[in-house]
């Protein structure tokens, strides 16, 4: 018996141990509070402990002394996605109305949306959003939106956007995708200029094109609730545009040969100045780079391990491509 129950209590700790203290809130400011108070709704409830998902009365938050702020703390499992919605009562039909642009938004979901992706011992505190509102008080909300099918491998460590909204910390702000490549985020900010770049894993974007500001990222000003168009990764476009001018590009650039397994030749047939050549691995990690080339450039290739490599060329302005390298040893 004492045996059943030790194992029991290890196997409690090790779920625990992928569990995240998540505090909900919510700003009720400007509304008249239901005498049955105020709850979230969501997918998280039953393995937060709260009885069935979805579930309007059972999950209440409680009043911050001195504010219109009701929030909670749950224990739930990190590294997920979260849908949910808060309810002033404890009917469904008392549910706020989220609005169109804070919404998941695919197959008329009409729902809040979050992803976890610490397990640090703090608690993660969602952003106070008004009830019935798309962001926190005094701030705009931005949702950013970047597909990926152009890229070789996406990273174990993610898709992140970075930006002056965020201190440029390549840790936090996590992309989700909810399919087809496309990975989204979601952030409030201040009113102002926001300069931003994609990454994957820690390897930042490489922009050529009008998107680029004299910083080389890119950059919006939010004057308002905003859902930035979709964009590829590296593009100023999205990635049905971005595949024709790369057809182009590459009409314009050729490797041989390829496979490789001492040296390989990159033939530029422009005349767009002087061209970049970076050789990254499937990681992003830049491995080798030949500046100021005009026409033509030797890579060497005996170096590299047997496996496949990005070459990413560029002018600087008006062209960027990227070709796929085998190396065979």
């Amino acid at each position: 018996m004492l045996k059943k129950i030790i194992i029991l209590s290890l196997l409690f700790c090790a779920n625990m141990g992928f569990a995240k203290r998540v505090k909900f809130a919510v700003d009720m400011t400007g509304q008249t509070i239901s005498p049955n108070g105020v709850h979230v709704s969501g997918d998280f409830q039953d393995e937060a402990g709260y009885g069935s998902d979805w579930n309007s009365d059972t999950t209440e938050l409680t009043k911050e002394p001195g504010t219109d702020i009701y929030s909670i703390v749950v224990n739930i499992p990190a590294f997920r996605k979260y849908e949910y919605k808060y309810v002033n009562g404890d009917k469904f039909y008392e549910v706020e109305f989220v609005p169109e642009k804070s919404r998941v938004g695919y197959d008329f979901n009409d729902s809040r949306w979050i992803y976890i992706d610490s397990l640090s011992d703090d608690v993660t505190l969602m952003p106070v959003l008004l009830f019935g509102g798309n962001a926190p008080a005094g701030k705009k909300m931005v949702k950013f939106k970047v597909d990926m099918q152009s890229q070789f491998a996406i990273n174990s460590d993610g898709v992140h956007v970075i930006g002056n909204f965020q201190n440029w910390n390549k840790n936090e702000s996590f992309m989700y995708s909810f399919g087809n490549k496309v990975h989204e985020y979601v952030a409030y900010v201040d009113s102002a200029n926001c300069e931003y770049k994609f990454t994957n894993g820690v390897s930042e974007e490489t922009l050529t094109g009008s998107c680029k500001n004299s910083k080389g990222n890119r950059q919006i000003t939010i004057t308002s609730d905003t859902i930035i168009n979709e964009v590829c990764f590296e593009s100023c476009s999205d990635c049905i545009e971005a595949s024709i001018n790369k057809m182009a590009s590459i009409n314009m650039v050729s490797i041989a040969p390829n496979p490789s397994n001492t040296v390989s030749i990159v033939n530029i047939n422009s005349s767009n100045g002087t061209f970049t050549i970076s050789v990254k691995d499937i990681t992003g990690r830049t491995l080798m780079n030949y500046e100021n080339v005009t026409d033509s450039v030797t890579v060497q290739t005996t170096s590299l391990n047997s496996g496949f490599y990005l070459l990413n060329i560029s002018n600087g302005t008006n062209f960027h491509t990227t070709l796929k390298l085998q190396v065979n040893h």
